[in-house]
């Protein structure tokens, strides 16, 4: 993080808000909000002083479980930070809260409201987006009807910005993708975190 971070969107938490250090929960120059259980999920939101003079407002739409999604209302700006389960334990739940999800984007972007949706989404969008010795067909992050859903959130008036940058394809050449050899210069997996953002944004 550095001081120019108009917005920080954080995910995996695993602490109560009483449990932030008073040095990132009070954090200078930064509105912040934290959203979490302890040892377990949990999202947070700081948001720049320079951008939103006045306090954003904090909220957590009506389908949050586990302390997973916490949204910041800047102006007509609403940003999110989403934390999606991995589908390992409860996999209907997973599909419920992505689907829930889709049409939480979907009102916003009826409603003719800017999104960025930020975090760690838990489902790959292509098979570019993971390392082939991960690929796996009926792997959970990697099947098809997470990716249709992931689709189905795109369409809700987003953008891909990692697939927008060229950020999130894998590089046959480099064996990883660009986020990874900056990140993980040692390790193979899959890119499951991004960012989503309504067309127009920062223009």
């Amino acid at each position: 993080m550095c001081s120019s971070d108009l917005v920080v969107c954080l995910q995996e938490l695993k602490a109560e808000p009483e449990q932030i250090p008073a040095s990132l929960a009070t954090l200078d120059g930064y509105w912040t909000h934290w959203h979490g259980t302890r040892a377990y999920s949990g999202v947070g939101l700081l948001v720049s002083r320079s951008f939103a003079s006045s306090p954003p407002t904090f909220d957590h739409p009506p389908f949050d479980f586990e302390t997973r999604i916490a949204t910041a209302r800047i102006g007509d700006l609403v940003v999110g930070s989403v934390y999606v389960p991995n589908g390992g334990k409860d996999y209907d739940a997973k599909l419920r809260f992505v689907d829930a999800l889709i049409a939480f984007g979907g009102g916003l972007h009826e409603a003719g409201l800017p999104v960025v949706l930020c975090g760690d989404l838990n489902i790959t969008r292509d098979d570019i987006d993971v390392h082939p010795k991960e690929r796996k067909v009926n792997a959970i992050g990697q099947r098809p009807e997470e990716r249709t859903r992931l689709a189905s959130l795109l369409d809700q008036g987003l953008v891909d910005l990692g697939r927008a940058l060229g950020l999130n394809v894998y590089d046959a050449d480099a064996k990883r993708t660009p986020v990874e050899a900056n990140a993980y210069p040692h390790r193979n997996g899959a890119l499951l975190g991004t960012v989503e953002f309504a067309p127009g944004i920062g223009r």
